[in-house]
């Protein structure tokens, strides 16, 4: 078996803290779902962070399996998956931004809409996680 290089390694750790982090950003905001006055401007910011942890363990991700030898890794679904879920990171994002612009109590159907596409995109990190490590991901490790 060919030495794995190390930045294959990065994509699933830099996933995982995102993962983290999301959880967290979520975690800021549930206790105030209701909140009228509840000031958005820190969730948001770490909003922003977990936007670009998605984005950026995305490009890993290309940037991993491009350094692997051929033939060594073959996941079925992981890139539409991937593709699909950075889809919904953005939706929700901008449902999430447009939403925090207006007043709380004026928010309609974005607002509402924004803590949904979070729980899809969770759901699907998960499943994504779950390809990733039961497709040859931890032989490769050698686990």
């Amino acid at each position: 078996m060919e030495q794995i290089p190390g930045i294959a390694y990065l994509h699933p750790l830099w996933q995982f803290a995102a993962l983290i982090w999301g959880l967290y950003v979520a975690a800021l905001a549930l206790p105030n779902i209701d909140n009228p006055n509840f000031k958005v401007r820190r969730h948001e910011r770490h909003g922003r962070i977990l936007l670009i942890m998605i984005l950026a363990g995305a490009v890993f991700g290309r940037l991993s399996s491009a350094s692997l030898p051929q033939g060594t890794f073959r996941m079925p679904g992981h890139i539409f998956m991937t593709v699909f879920i950075v889809a919904l990171v953005i939706i929700g994002a901008i449902f999430g931004y447009q939403g925090g612009r207006l007043r709380l109590r004026t928010r309609t159907g974005m607002m509402r809409a924004h803590p949904w596409f979070v729980i899809l995109v969770l759901a699907l990190m998960f499943a994504q996680a779950l390809i990733g490590i039961g497709s040859k991901g931890l032989r490769l490790i050698k686990f």
